[in-house]
């Protein structure tokens, strides 16, 4: 698989990913590569996947995450996974905030 069609893949997870959060109750702030495509004209190619999620949700998170094919480990700040795509890997990255107010944005 091309790096492009990871990068697909990643997108299309990522989107999945923050349609369940939002179905599930999960606040999430997307952070790194993406959201730097999002608010910039500027392209980067990325397929990591750069989250930041409140605290109290991190077993919903990790619930979904391995229902799409992550496999999930604890880190110092959070959560760090991976899903193999053919030969290639779609990295994930979450580090967690004490509260929602401090996930507000804007």
């Amino acid at each position: 698989m091309s790096e492009e069609e990871i990068e697909k893949r990643s997108l299309h997870d990522l989107e999945t990913i923050l349609q369940a959060a939002r179905k599930l109750g999960i606040k999430l702030v997307l952070i790194g590569g993406y959201a730097v495509a999002a608010y910039t004209r500027g392209y980067r190619y990325t397929k990591d996947i750069d989250l930041v999620a409140d605290k109290t949700a991190v077993g919903r998170l990790k619930g979904l995450l391995r229902n799409l094919s992550y496999s999930i480990r604890d880190t110092e700040f959070g959560l760090a996974g991976a899903k193999q795509v053919n030969k290639g890997f779609i990295d994930l990255q979450e580090a967690r905030q004490e509260s929602p107010r401090s996930l507000v944005v804007g």
